[in-house]
């Protein structure tokens, strides 16, 4: 932590292993919360989520495994609901809506 980081490698990392599931000014998906919104963690909070970003994950970010009727199976988010279905974000970015058996 006493070490003074390195916006550039930081872009290469953020490429690397963040860009499948966050968006940073433009740059990303938005299955996870806009990297902005983190700006003002303390360091040990920013560290923690970074080595285990499963650890604290945001209201409205759950990943759910979904079969479909037609026996498809789904991984994904929920992007919405309404009493006939659920619009679900996957992880390529596709969005799906359809009639989910199981969540």
């Amino acid at each position: 932590m006493s070490l003074k980081g390195d916006p550039a490698n930081g872009r290469t990392v953020f490429a690397q292993a963040c860009v499948a599931c966050h968006q940073l000014e433009g740059v990303g998906r938005a299955l996870g919360p806009d990297l902005r919104s983190v700006a003002g963690h303390d360091p040990d909070k920013l560290l923690n989520s970074i080595l285990d970003p499963s650890s604290n994950i945001e209201p409205g970010f759950t990943a759910y495994f979904c079969e479909l009727k037609s026996g498809e199976q789904l991984y994904g988010i929920v992007g919405g609901e309404s009493g006939a279905s659920i619009d679900f974000k996957l992880a390529d970015g596709v969005e799906a809506a359809d009639n989910i058996s199981t969540c």
